[in-house]
């Protein structure tokens, strides 16, 4: 009689291979089902787990794949654009307050924002999580900070020696961040968010609007012919035609219909908002990498909104020394799960 060696698993004496690791992140993160969810699931075949061993199977996981992960950013940061995102989470404040780890560059800031907390008995902060996505890597990559503060990009891209062209909104985090890295990093404004600034407020001025919605059609309307051709042929086609609209533009916003609007009016808003980004927005022009908008990577943060409240982890069960805390574990597979979406690139 002969019995098949057991598969490898992910912790030394587990007897759960990493077959059994990938359905739990899978669902975890890819059909966002939290823990308790899943052990119904697994109930239902005769598995009845504790929700501390699927935690602790995930956790092994993450620990496993890490430098696969940082691998994968490594090449999205070798990209010459790169577009950014980000949106809130919660972070449930662990029990104990973690100490400063000298090795780690973000220990020092998640201690100060968690000891801020710990001191007005708050159960819970504010974080971000960051999507960065590679225009012609096709890559996705996720990170995670404690706070919005511009930390979060330096961390991920200045301190990691990016040099290129950085898409996102006008945060300071991002309009910065050229001055932080010592013109190492040019930042290119969302031509989406401008034109939506302007269509919030075409109630209230509606000529204006319309006005302006129709040249940003024309803008959009170059770059879907634009989307089909190389390279070379997309910059001269910006060039030619994408300028002299941008030049209409500006004639338009300089004129005497515009500076009858009152300064706290809305199309006043959306104006001064043009007005202060022109150059970032205008920064695709001269380069036919950078799209015209960053609609994709911020379509990304979808699949943090719809999952988010089902993946804050608790406290990690009998953790041995060494391994990834839960929220390390749920980027790092939250990056492999859904960070290798490839979607449609100019």
């Amino acid at each position: 009689m002969t019995q098949p060696e057991l598969p490898v698993s992910l912790i030394e004496g587990d007897r759960y291979s990493t077959s059994v690791a990938a359905e739990i992140v899978t669902n975890n993160l890819g059909y966002h089902l939290p823990l308790y969810r899943e052990q119904d699931i697994f109930a239902a075949s005769g598995w009845v787990p504790h929700r501390s061993t699927l935690l602790n199977i995930k956790t092994a996981a993450a620990e496993l794949v890490a430098p696969l992960v940082e691998f994968f950013a490594d090449e999205v940061r070798k990209d010459e654009v790169i577009g950014s995102d980000d949106t809130g989470v919660v972070l449930l404040l662990p029990k104990v307050l973690p100490e400063i780890d000298p090795n780690d560059v973000r220990s020092a800031r998640v201690h100060e924002v968690l000891s801020a907390a710990f001191e007005t008995d708050k159960k819970h902060v504010s974080a971000k999580m960051w999507a960065y996505r590679g225009i012609t890597v096709p890559l996705n990559i996720f990170d995670f900070t404690v706070s919005r503060h511009h930390d979060g990009p330096e961390q991920f891209l200045i301190d990691r020696n990016f040099r290129g062209t950085l898409i996102g909104d006008c945060y300071t985090a991002n309009t910065g961040i050229t001055l932080r890295s010592n013109n190492g990093i040019t930042h290119a404004a969302c031509n989406s968010h401008a034109r939506r600034k302007v269509f919030e407020a075409r109630d209230n001025h509606p000529q204006i609007a319309s006005v302006l919605l129709a040249m940003f059609q024309e803008l959009y309307d170059i770059e879907d012919r634009a989307r089909h051709v190389d390279a070379a042929a997309r910059l001269q086609l910006r060039q030619d035609e994408a300028t002299l609209v941008w030049n209409r533009m500006r004639e338009y916003l300089d004129g005497a219909v515009v500076k009858t609007l009152l300064p706290k009016d809305s199309m006043r808003t959306a104006i001064n908002y043009l007005n202060n980004n022109w150059a970032a927005l205008r920064v695709y022009l001269s380069n036919p990498l950078v799209p015209i908008d960053n609609n994709d990577t911020e379509q990304l943060m979808k699949q943090v909104a719809i999952g988010r409240k089902n993946w804050r982890a608790p406290d990690v069960p009998r953790r041995t020394s060494g391994r990834s805390p839960p929220r390390d574990a749920l980027l790092i597979m939250f990056i492999l799960n859904r960070g290798c979406l490839v979607s449609h690139r100019i």
